[in-house]
């Protein structure tokens, strides 16, 4: 199969931009590997309790922004609603229950149903993902 101008060119410029951000990744990575190196020498001036603390040293105000990313298993929740209800919580209260979409379920719908759920769901592409593999030598 050959490819058009207008495909060589696009994938080449694609080629020629993912090669230049080798070096800006490189980058990237060694500039988180000193701010965690840096926030860990930090950690008696500056905790690392959830939020943002700051501390002025020599007339600079040195700042923390420290988050973390939860993922919450919904099945093992929701066998805690028992014994959390005893303690007077409510994990209603505690989490927002939102609707998430199995997609191999939404894959295997008819046309006639995916016409009547798509009413509520937006579908946006995301960013796709290129690869160039070198051909096999043949020998």
């Amino acid at each position: 199969m050959n490819l058009t101008p207008a495909q060589q060119q696009a994938l080449a410029a694609w080629y020629a931009a993912s090669e230049a951000a080798k070096p800006a990744k490189a980058l990237i990575e060694a500039e988180q590997k000193a701010r965690k190196s840096a926030c860990a020498a930090l950690d008696v001036l500056l905790p690392p309790d959830e939020g943002t603390c700051s501390v002025e040293v020599d007339g600079w105000t040195i700042k923390r922004a420290t988050s973390y990313t939860r993922k919450i298993d919904a099945r093992v929740v929701e066998s805690l609603r028992a014994p959390l209800k005893a303690l007077h919580v409510s994990l209603d209260r505690l989490f927002d229950w939102k609707p998430s979409l199995v997609t191999k379920e939404y894959r295997e719908l008819t046309a006639e149903a995916r016409a009547i759920l798509d009413t509520c769901i937006t579908t946006t592409p995301g960013l796709p993902t290129l690869e160039l593999v070198p051909p096999k030598v043949q020998q």
